[in-house]
């Protein structure tokens, strides 16, 4: 059972999300090993989506 779930909002972001992403998980493993992290990309027109999927491989706790 997951005890933490963080939720990122993305429209556009693709200079931020990345390391959005990476304090994020930072965080989350500070408070527990039991956690995921949902990025909901709103329909991004640059590469939001390509980053957020890129670091998926890197993070398998990051739900997209």
């Amino acid at each position: 059972m997951t005890k933490l779930t963080i939720s990122i909002p993305a429209y556009n972001d693709a200079e931020s999300i990345e390391g959005v992403i990476e304090e994020s998980f930072a965080a989350a493993q500070q408070v527990t090993n039991e956690f995921e992290i949902f990025v909901i990309n709103d329909g991004s027109r640059d590469d939001t989506s390509q980053r957020i999927h890129a670091m998926a491989t890197r993070f398998p706790q990051l739900k997209i």
